[in-house]
């Protein structure tokens, strides 16, 4: 995602109406994922777990640098990604 913002910038601004498919409130859940996974013992899930934090984090610098201009960490960046799009982030 963090490459399709960053060479199709125009995709920031389409937003999607339909809630269970809509990246801005499905975050949050993403991150729900990864800190379970972070939790676990498996080397495999641990591994998966740090690759998707790695790609969480280069998404919320380019939502916040190229976008919002506002979030302290990539929680707040999220959460202004998804009130920005009009979604209530999945809880």
């Amino acid at each position: 995602m963090r490459l399709d913002f960053t060479q199709h910038a125009e995709g920031f601004y389409f937003q999607e109406q339909n809630p269970d498919v809509s990246l801005s409130r499905q975050l949050p859940y993403a991150l729900r994922l990864r800190d379970a996974a972070l939790d676990r013992q498996e080397t495999a899930v641990r591994l998966s777990a740090r690759q998707l934090s790695l790609a969480l984090d280069q998404l919320g610098s380019e939502l916040k640098e190229s976008f919002l201009h506002t979030g302290e960490n990539l929680e707040e960046i999220i959460d202004a990604y998804a009130t920005d799009h009009g979604q209530k982030p999945r809880s």
